[in-house]
């Protein structure tokens, strides 16, 4: 009896192992056949209470300038800035985001910074030249 009661049991702990693992797999393929969107602009305004960034951007195909709203999570991460609260209107940001719905939840923020750009214009400006 004890050994039919051991075997059941390690047969319940391999189902259980294999339903884990199954379940872990299907979270990965649901998360590789999302598509990612990217933009590149400027921040026109963040509602921190919201979790809201609206930057505005250059659309390529059309050649105008367009408006667009991005709500930020739990999951997004951040380069160059360690939260929203440090993101500011006229930052240039570059965005990873995806669209679910009527709703662009941003996966990846990057801020640009602007002193590498401030000391490559002044340097070449003044023509002195780097070693």
């Amino acid at each position: 009896m004890s050994i039919r009661l051991t075997i059941l049991w390690l047969m319940v702990g391999v189902v259980i192992i294999l339903s884990t693992t199954l379940l872990f797999c299907q979270e990965e393929l649901i998360q590789e056949d999302v598509d990612y969107l990217w933009v590149w602009g400027e921040v026109m305004n963040v509602d921190i209470q919201n979790k809201v960034i609206n930057i505005k951007y250059l659309d390529y195909e059309t050649d105008t300038e367009k408006e667009l709203y991005l709500v930020v999570d739990n999951k997004t991460t951040y380069e160059g800035v360690n939260s929203l609260l440090e993101i500011r209107p006229s930052d240039i940001i570059s965005v990873d985001y995806v669209a679910v719905g009527d709703k662009n939840i941003a996966r990846n923020i990057s801020v640009e910074k602007y002193e590498n750009v401030i000391s490559g214009a002044t340097s070449s400006q003044t023509g002195s030249s780097l070693p």
